[in-house]
């Protein structure tokens, strides 16, 4: 049986009809997955380019740097605490989009950058 087109019929009408068509219902398969791609693509752009010249990955770099840990391992358990922490958020906003619908998440998000782009900096004046 070969995947139906968009605008192929399901078959016969399931009240019997003899001959009586249905649309199919749903997007053609490959349409999914073209969307699905796309979906993917996006959400890993976004990431990596968030994710260059920050706090974690350089450390990454400083722990690489240093004779005393080999590259694989620190490869493994950075990967790790990226997968994890990933995990975690996954989790988290799944959980949250049920209860915080009206919400202004994006503005809750930057001003939980500028928190912790403040904190640094008092750090950095603050330490002796």
């Amino acid at each position: 049986m070969r995947p139906r087109g968009l605008g192929e019929t399901d078959g016969p009408d399931a009240r019997g009809g003899a001959g009586a068509h249905v649309p199919a219902i749903g997007k053609s398969p490959r349409l999914s997955r073209v969307i699905a791609m796309q979906q993917l693509l996006t959400i890993f752009a976004t990431v990596f380019l968030a994710e260059l010249g920050d706090k974690t990955q350089l450390a990454t770099l400083l722990f690489a740097a240093k004779e005393q840990h080999h590259p694989i391992w620190v490869f493994a358990a950075a990967a790790s605490a990226l997968v994890t922490s990933t995990a975690a958020a996954v989790a988290l906003g799944a959980a949250a989009e049920q209860h915080l619908s009206a919400v202004p998440l994006k503005l809750i998000a930057g001003l939980g950058f500028v928190a912790i782009g403040l904190w640094t900096i008092w750090c950095h004046f603050t330490a002796s």
